[in-house]
């Protein structure tokens, strides 16, 4: 957060820009320059930080807010809170699909040990290094995701682990 204490003076032919709003953005107060550009204090109403940013792109429309809206086409007549419910929907929805390939992923590692004919014991004891039964539990049930893991267990089972992702994805796309 910029210091208020280090506020610059305002130079006669700069022009005060308190107040007013730019998309998301609303200028507070001068700051110290960003490599030589006149930079304020800006507060984001999409996330409610107080970031300094440099004056230019803002008022150009270039930037509409402090970079926490970056990857959703922002509106500059939205309203913040319809913004803000956007964002938090597009974060929940990325969210909600992991855990769903996560399980599909721990289906395919389970599929596979069944056709082995192996029990959850018997696959924890052919790892290397050995896992204990409830870590081969949390990963069929899609509750652990750690690469190595996955890497050795489809070392054991003898399949590529590119084509147990793969058969994930299939699943997850097909839900």
């Amino acid at each position: 957060m910029p210091n208020p204490e280090r506020k610059t003076k305002l130079h006669h032919a700069a022009k005060d820009w308190t107040g007013k709003k730019y998309g998301y953005l609303e200028a507070l107060y001068p700051c110290t320059n960003i490599r030589g550009q006149s930079s304020w204090a800006f507060k984001c109403h999409a996330c409610g930080k107080v970031k300094a940013i440099q004056v230019n792109p803002v008022v150009c429309r270039k930037q509409m807010s402090c970079g926490c809206m970056q990857h959703i086409p922002t509106d500059p007549y939205e309203s913040p809170s319809a913004a803000q419910k956007r964002y938090a929907a597009q974060k929940k929805k990325n969210r909600d699909a992991m855990p769903r390939f996560n399980r599909n992923l721990g289906f395919q590692i389970r599929q596979l040990r069944l056709q082995k004919g192996w029990s959850q014991q018997e696959l924890a004891r052919r790892l290397k290094p050995r896992r204990s039964l409830g870590t081969i539990s949390d990963v069929e049930a899609g509750k652990r995701c750690n690469f190595i893991i996955f890497f050795n267990i489809c070392r054991v089972l003898r399949i590529p682990l590119w084509e147990v992702v793969q058969r994930a994805e299939n699943e997850t796309k097909n839900v």
